[in-house]
């Protein structure tokens, strides 16, 4: 049995919402393991600075491109140019993500419109739309960012955790159908990483150590514990799995 191989030197993988927090971090995982990487984000000055930095500190092409992932002709033009740019995408990271906390009383219907069309129809666009570069190539590894929210209950959460879960089944419907092209489609499911999203939740000393409560490993997650897993489902390392969801949550699902 031999190594297991975890480079991506040579592969393209493009990280949506990749700018900063989670995004950003699982970028430059990719990017320290060898992948050109594009970095796709509504904040493009902070995309393209971004690209820079990753470009400069790992030797690797990297591109930063203004997208908005719940508008087709924005995922469509970005498609183009990365194609333009680099031939074809190996790994899509449906990363981008917003959060809204309100209870389900408090919820409108334009909070829902907001954030299903970021969270969920999002994922769907650019699944579509970059995979057909993994069909035409027959392979390609597609990782969608989900979270516990989206397998356990947590109040002011009733649009973020549907997303989530939304986000997790996706995945293993694309696992299924593209199974054929030997495209595989994996989640990693985040627990209580701090972010810019989450940092507000895990400042207050109180909020905090009821949360802790609820990690065997009794400790909050940083987004450098993200590096390992979004490595080893880019790579070839996980050629045999499929429609897989990898918790990483410091043991909050056995709770």
């Amino acid at each position: 049995m031999g190594t297991p191989d975890f480079s991506l030197t040579g592969k393209v993988a493009v990280i949506t919402g990749g700018a900063q927090g989670l995004g950003r971090e699982m970028a430059e995982s990719l990017a320290a393991a060898g992948a050109d990487v594009v970095l796709a984000d509504l904040q493009w000055d902070k995309a393209k600075q971004t690209a820079l930095e990753l470009a400069e500190k790992h030797g690797v092409r990297a591109l930063g491109l203004h997208l908005d992932v719940s508008k087709r002709d924005s995922v469509e033009d970005a498609s183009e140019q990365v194609l333009k740019e680099f031939g074809r995408v190996d790994v899509l990271v449906n990363n981008a993500g917003v959060l809204v906390q309100k209870s389900i009383e408090e919820t409108r219907d334009s909070d829902w419109d907001f954030l299903m069309d970021i969270n969920l129809k999002g994922v769907y666009i650019c699944s579509q739309v970059f995979g057909r570069s993994m069909i035409a190539n027959r392979r390609g590894k597609i990782i969608n960012i989900s979270s516990v929210v989206g397998f356990l209950g947590a109040e002011q959460r009733i649009l973020y955790g549907t997303s989530k879960s939304g986000v997790a089944h996706m995945a293993k419907l694309i696992a299924r159908e593209w199974a054929k092209y030997n495209v595989t489609a994996n989640v990693i499911a985040p627990g209580y990483l701090i972010s810019e999203m989450t940092a507000a939740n895990f400042n207050d000393p109180e909020k905090g150590k009821e949360f802790l409560k609820m990690v065997p490993l009794n400790r909050f997650g940083e987004t450098k514990d993200l590096a390992g897993p979004v490595i080893f489902l880019a790579s070839s390392a996980s050629d045999y799995i499929t429609g897989q969801v990898l918790f990483v949550d410091g043991g909050r699902m056995l709770v």
